[in-house]
């Protein structure tokens, strides 16, 4: 099974977050495997996340602090797609 990872700042609304829920929940139908990396996840968007998504959760406020994570979370998960 291929996995997809997506990478988001944070959950606030707004419509890049809204498509990246959607795109995310069409590719787990699809048979994908598919994982949220969030910078800082805190939002309005948090609760929506469909069942089976990944969400990694880096905790950081700036994306620069979040680096060390990201590069972590590539090299234990190896996802197909970014």
């Amino acid at each position: 099974m291929k996995t997809i990872a997506f990478i988001l700042y944070s959950f606030d609304a707004g419509g890049v977050e809204r498509m990246t829920l959607h795109l995310a929940e069409n590719y787990m139908k699809r048979g994908y495997k598919v994982d949220l990396v969030v910078i800082h996840p805190t939002g309005e968007y948090q609760d929506a996340v469909p069942k089976g998504v990944g969400v990694i959760p880096l905790s950081k406020v700036k994306a620069r602090a979040a680096l060390p994570g990201l590069i972590s979370y590539f090299r234990k998960r190896n996802p197909d797609i970014i």
